[in-house]
């Protein structure tokens, strides 16, 4: 038994294309999906159309992300002060970009879900955790030693962290396959994993999948997402270009010059003053 696992594509449907392709020709009996597929990069119905496709062609087991909780949120009516700016432009512009049979679908999906197939041990999928869908289950912290001992399956796949991990606990694995959109790492590198069910034991493959990194920056320059995120997407471009996660950084770094100046400022309410300075000093533009 061979199970793909992919997470946080965030709509970056280059990546997404290239691991599907791969996934093609590596004799994969299912796959696992564990949220935040789409926001940051341009057409997220692009990609809800993808994960609909490997629905046909392959037995799937599907879990939400907290991006797709804020668009079902804001969806369902509740304030969340999104406007075309730096810190929320990106969600506003994915959701006005989504169908209502995308939303359906996102609203159709578990945050967590028992992946039991017979001969193997249970696998708990999930994108944070099921006690808090962010929840940041590094290796070898207290939260993510807690939360092992919590579960009932012994093998747990998480995303969100965008980091491939393996970590073993009290007789317990940990596994995330890392970032499809917006991977930390190698440039222009798609992240998702094999497990393989070996020897009385789920065994891991990290595979690390490159991609038209040229043809990544066209879907941008050729999207209103430019004009209507701010500089969040600039942030996503030179993050895939170099490896590095540049939004949280670009975003604490608008915060600290806000406080410094006196603004009364959470990461919510930023003046894109800031994010330019920040993003000036980071190089990202």
């Amino acid at each position: 038994m061979r199970l793909a696992v992919l997470s946080d594509v965030h709509s970056n449907n280059v990546a997404f294309s290239a691991c599907i392709e791969d996934i093609s020709k590596s004799f994969i009996d299912g796959i696992c999906l564990l949220g935040d597929y789409i926001s940051d990069c341009p057409n997220p119905q692009a990609t809800i159309d993808l994960i609909k496709g490997l629905k046909k062609d392959y037995k799937t087991w599907i879990v939400k992300g907290n991006r797709e909780q804020y668009l079902i949120n804001h969806d369902n009516g509740i304030d969340d002060g999104w406007t075309y700016c730096s810190y929320k432009g990106s969600l506003l512009y994915t959701y006005e970009n989504l169908r209502q049979e995308d939303l359906d679908f996102l609203r159709s999906l578990p945050i967590s879900c028992s992946v039991n197939i017979e001969g193997t041990d249970p696998l708990l999928l999930v994108h944070g955790s099921q006690r808090n869908i962010k929840e940041l289950l590094y290796e070898d912290t207290q939260n993510t030693r807690e939360y092992m001992d919590l579960t009932q399956e012994n093998y747990i796949l998480c995303g969100h962290t965008h980091r491939q991990t393996y970590y073993e606990y009290n007789g317990k694995v940990l596994i995330n396959p890392g970032s499809v959109g917006v991977a930390i790492g190698k440039v222009a590198t798609a992240h998702y994993c094999i497990i393989e069910w070996i020897e009385d034991r789920w065994q891991v493959e990290y595979r690390g999948i490159s991609y038209d990194i040229d043809k990544f920056r066209r879907m941008f320059h050729n999207s209103s997402l430019m004009e209507k995120g701010g500089l969040w997407p600039k942030c996503i471009i030179k993050s895939v270009e170099e490896g590095i996660n540049w939004g949280p950084l670009c975003s604490k770094r608008a915060y600290d010059y806000a406080i410094e100046e006196g603004f009364e400022a959470d990461y919510k309410n930023i003046p894109d003053r800031y994010w330019e300075k920040a993003a000036r000093d980071l190089g990202i533009i």
